[in-house]
């Protein structure tokens, strides 16, 4: 993400508190649409919770190797919808 972009501040504040830590890469790419799986990890950030690598798969579009698969699992059998 460029420093010019009009978020670049919120994103910036966002990765120091360590509610988002960008692509593999460490980029940000803030117009490119949330996935499940970023919006799972932001809210578990913000919620606290921790990543559970014992449950199993939750949705059938996730493979068991997603990355981010253990951020899932707390979810796993608590009655939590969180299909988007």
């Amino acid at each position: 993400m460029e420093g010019h972009y009009w978020a670049s501040d919120a994103v910036m504040r966002l990765k120091s508190s360590g509610l988002v830590r960008g692509d593999e890469d460490g980029t940000f790419r803030p117009d490119r649409p949330l996935t499940r799986a970023e919006a799972v990890v932001m809210i578990n950030a913000l919620l606290g919770v921790e990543p559970n690598v014992h449950a199993g798969p939750l949705w059938p579009d996730v493979p068991s190797d997603h990355w981010a698969m253990a951020i899932f699992r707390p979810y796993m059998g608590e009655g939590v919808n969180i299909n988007v």
